[in-house]
């Protein structure tokens, strides 16, 4: 019987000193004072090996902590789902307010991001905005070439597109290539044909398609573009971005969703959700057209940086 009291005693000690401290406020200063005399004497018996010293410390200690502790003790389900709960706390927190996992379904970014592709969205790139308004507080300046999450100006929910056109300019594009105040954007080819795979999510459907890579140059950098060998999209005229407000346009020149996406949109700021950082994972068919995990896409950045490490490594 000691020697069983010797091996659970501790234990119950730890837990009953544990409780006493989690719950001090909520414990009468006759619980507490009575606590810590009871914990002074088992701790002595302990000490001195005495059985029966031992046992009556421990008879004494589950008598005090049913009387003041017991209820405060967690259950099996508890112990297990409070971890739980609070796990999946914190990851809605954190994608509501830090980052956010997105699924990429349109062509509209081929080549710089794929349909399949799951990007990460950093919701704080440009500060946290305070709700009702369009005050946002620390973060960076929105630049030319960023890749961002905005709310569709016409109400069909999310998309990604490229900002191009930064308040006081003027955009338009004349044969696939963008103007900024009358000059154009530097661009050059890359690729001669590129296939990739688009998608019906209507449908579920998947279909090759194919056109030429570009690389369009930025003040931030570079990025690939994509050019198909149908006729040209129907192309705005001059576009004047007002105060507040980003002009963003798909890196697939040629895609269009209901006749918007290939004209980009002029879109107030207020409607930016976030910036996308890189490619978390992406799934769809890979060059046989089997349908699987694209490991080549992991990490990868939103500029088609990749494609174009590849060329120079075969040029």
């Amino acid at each position: 019987m000691a020697e069983r009291s010797d091996r659970r005693l501790p234990v119950l000690l730890a837990e009953s000193k544990k409780l006493a401290r989690a719950k001090r406020r909520r414990l009468s200063p006759a619980a507490r004072a009575e606590l810590a005399a009871i914990h002074a004497g088992v701790e002595e018996a302990l000490a001195s090996g005495d059985g029966a010293r031992i046992e009556a410390a421990q008879r004494s200690l589950e008598e005090a902590f049913a009387r003041h502790l017991a209820r405060f003790r967690k259950g099996p389900v508890r112990a297990w789902t409070e971890p739980i709960l609070g796990a999946a706390a914190l990851a809605l927190l954190l994608r509501a307010l830090v980052v956010e996992v997105v699924h990429l379904d349109s062509a509209a970014m081929v080549p710089s991001l794929l349909p399949g592709d799951r990007v990460l969205v950093s919701k704080l790139a440009y500060g946290l905005r305070i709700p009702g308004t369009s005050i946002r507080v620390g973060g960076g300046e929105i630049a030319r070439g960023d890749v961002v999450l905005f709310e569709r100006p016409d109400g069909e929910g999310k998309a990604i597109q490229r900002v191009i056109g930064l308040p006081g300019e003027t955009i338009e594009i004349v044969d696939r290539i963008v103007h900024v105040n009358g000059q154009p954007l530097r661009r050059r080819l890359l690729e001669e044909r590129l296939e990739y795979w688009s998608h019906r999510s209507d449908l579920d459907f998947w279909y090759p398609r194919s056109g030429s890579v570009w690389i369009e140059e930025v003040e931030e950098g570079a990025h690939t573009t994509l050019a198909s060998r149908s006729p040209l999209a129907l192309a705005p005229g001059p576009r004047t971005v007002p105060e507040g407000h980003v002009f963003v346009l798909g890196d697939n020149r040629d895609f269009a969703e209901g006749g918007s996406d290939a004209a980009g949109w002029l879109l107030p700021v207020e409607a930016i959700r976030g910036k996308v950082l890189r490619v978390a994972f992406s799934w769809g068919p890979g060059e046989g057209g089997e349908r699987g995990l694209r490991t080549g896409r992991f990490l990868a950045r939103p500029d088609g940086s990749r494609m174009v490490e590849a060329a120079a490594r075969e040029r």
